[in-house]
C-alpha cells in the first residue's frame, strides 16, 4: 500500500462525527434532567417521616407559647421534651428541604426559650432592683418585640411548611 492510497481511506467521516454528537448529547440530556429531578427532589419535597417529625416537634414547640403563666420548672420540662423532638426531626431530614425545615423548628424553640429567659430575668431585675428595671424598660421592650416579631415570622413560615 503506496501513500496515495492510504490518504484516500477515511478514517473519520461526517457520519462519524454525528454519530458522536447524537450519543453524548443524548447522555447529557439524560445527566442533566436526572439532575433537575433531583435537585427538584432536594429543594422541594419533605419526606413523609420528617413531617410527621417536624409536626410533632412544632406542637411541642407551640405549647411553650404561654411561657409566661408557666413554672420555670415546667417550662424546663416542655424545652427538654421540644428539644428531644427537634433532634428527632433533625435526625430524620434527608433532603435539603427536611434539614431547613429542622433548622427553622431549632430556632423556633431558640427563640421561644431566650424569650421566656428574658421575661424571668425582667421579673427578677423589677423584683430586686426596681430603678433599674424602671431605667431599662425601654430597652427591654425593644428587645421584648424584636424577639416576638423574629418567633412570629418562623412559626408562621413553619406552619406554612407543615400545615
Amino acid at each position: 500500500m503506496n501513500l496515495r492510497e492510504l490518504l484516500q481511506t477515511e478514517i473519520w467521516s461526517k457520519r462519524t462525527t454525528r454519530k458522536i454528537l447524537v450519543r453524548s448529547g443524548s447522555v447529557l440530556g439524560v445527566v442533566v434532567v436526572v439532575l433537575a429531578i433531583w435537585l427538584a427532589v432536594e429543594w422541594y419535597w419533605l419526606t413523609p417521616g420528617e413531617h410527621r417529625a417536624d409536626k410533632a416537634a412544632l406542637a411541642q414547640i407551640d405549647s411553650m407559647q404561654a411561657f409566661e403563666s408557666m413554672s420555670q420548672p415546667q417550662f424546663d420540662s416542655m424545652a427538654k421534651q421540644a428539644e428531644e423532638k427537634v433532634e428527632g426531626a433533625k435526625h430524620a431530614a434527608w433532603t435539603i428541604r427536611d434539614k431547613d425545615v429542622a433548622y427553622s423548628l431549632e430556632a423556633y424553640l431558640l427563640l421561644t426559650t431566650i424569650e421566656q429567659e428574658g421575661l424571668r430575668r425582667r421579673r427578677e431585675i423589677e423584683l430586686k432592683y426596681p430603678p433599674l428595671a424602671l431605667r431599662d424598660v425601654e430597652t427591654a421592650q425593644e428587645m421584648a418585640t424584636s424577639n416576638k416579631q423574629a418567633r412570629s415570622t418562623v412559626r408562621v413560615t413553619l406552619h406554612s411548611y407543615l400545615d
